[in-house]
């Protein structure tokens, strides 16, 4: 049932997740689910679509979704390859900033207990909850709209720099386009965390260009969104990245779950944005060249 209501305003349906705690015992929780997204809610681009998981505190206390109200759970929405591509971005970026959501993959059984009838077995991974992302970082998530200028310059750049890394031009601030802001209070400048990567060159998932278009006819993703740097930001923050490369790689090569068969993938991915990095003609035709100035923001802002 859950998987033909895609429509605006899909509902809840009950359901239960089953899983073995680390004491060999089986927990069962009761949970609601409704599908989600807007892109990848469409049966025409997924054929099963991301979920949202609705916890009651209550149920879930002492368990492994232990103080979870809402979580979202990305799903093989076509190829099981995009799931753990996009997982991995996530890895990555914890290691630029902890202002980053954290997920965690399993190991799903998807099961229908009306028809008794298993769907199949993939891996999935529960996305954290925007709240308590923003609680751990001793912040709180904001609605307001800022242009990219108005929040804190460090890690707007780092945003930036590695959307580029990755390839990924799905995504914009003044709209909150896959991004969440958190902020300290009234007072201080907020931080954007990205989320959503799926659209990346990283992940290359097939529903992420035009359908019947050979993908060497697709334009290249990994553009510079960000903002223009001041000559000192330029110099620390690409060093900043460059003394990341060794860390990335071992972080792919090294990870125990990451299917070796996508290994080689991610690192290849890489290079072409180290390349560029170290080139100083390339930074000021492929990062310089494209930023975006103050200005460009405030007229959209004014539109």
């Amino acid at each position: 049932m859950i998987l033909s209501d895609r429509e605006d305003n899909p509902d809840y349906h009950v359901a239960s997740i089953r899983y073995t705690d680390r004491n060999g015992n089986e927990v069962i929780l009761p949970v609601r689910l409704k599908v989600r997204g807007n892109f990848r809610r469409d049966p025409d681009n997924c054929s099963f679509p991301p979920l949202l998981v609705n916890f009651k505190k209550q149920d879930v206390k002492g368990t492994l979704f232990n103080e979870q109200n809402k979580i979202k759970l990305v799903t093989p929405c076509q190829d099981q390859k995009y799931v753990w591509r996009e997982y991995m971005i996530y890895k990555l970026y914890n290691m630029v900033t902890e202002y980053s959501f954290r997920v965690r993959m399993m190991k799903v059984d998807y099961f229908d207990s009306t028809s008794n009838q298993s769907y199949f077995t993939r891996y999935s991974f529960f996305l954290e909850d925007n709240d308590l992302m923003a609680q751990r970082n001793h912040m709180v998530v904001t609605d307001k709209f800022y242009n990219p200028y108005q929040l804190n310059r460090d890690e707007i750049v780092k945003l930036d720099l590695f959307e580029f890394m990755i390839g990924n031009s799905d995504w914009w601030i003044t709209s909150h386009k896959n991004i969440n802001l958190i902020t300290l209070d009234s007072t201080s400048k907020p931080i954007a965390v990205p989320y959503d990567f799926d659209m990346s060159g990283f992940v290359e998932a097939s529903y992420s260009r035009p359908p019947g278009v050979p993908v060497e006819f697709v334009k290249d993703p990994q553009v510079y969104k960000g903002i223009c740097m001041t000559d000192e930001e330029e110099r620390r923050m690409l060093q900043y990245f460059k003394d990341k490369k060794e860390p990335f790689r071992d972080r792919i090569k090294n990870d125990p779950i990451y299917p070796r068969s996508l290994k080689s993938h991610s690192l290849h991915y890489l290079n072409r944005f180290y390349y560029i990095i170290n080139k100083p003609g390339m930074v000021r035709s492929e990062i310089n060249g494209n930023c975006k100035q103050y200005k460009e923001y405030v007229e959209y802002l004014n539109q």
